[in-house]
């Protein structure tokens, strides 16, 4: 490099990135955080977060209608 603000132009970019390489990880993830607990409320408020019981019969799996 033969002139010093070409460097120093270089070192502000090199700054830059390992800057948003450093902090952009937390911030993605806190973003996928706040993301996922908006959608888990949403889903357990309309009734996909509770646990049901399924119950699957021998019949279901032949191929066979269940009898009841």
């Amino acid at each position: 490099m033969k002139k010093p603000e070409h460097a120093l132009k270089l070192f502000g970019r090199f700054a830059i990135a390992k800057g948003v390489v450093s902090y952009g990880l937390e911030l993605m993830m806190a973003l996928f955080r706040i993301v996922q607990g908006v959608i888990g409320t949403i889903m357990y408020t309309g009734g996909f977060g509770s646990a049901q019981e399924t119950v699957l019969t021998l019949s279901t799996f032949a191929g066979e209608p269940s009898q009841k």
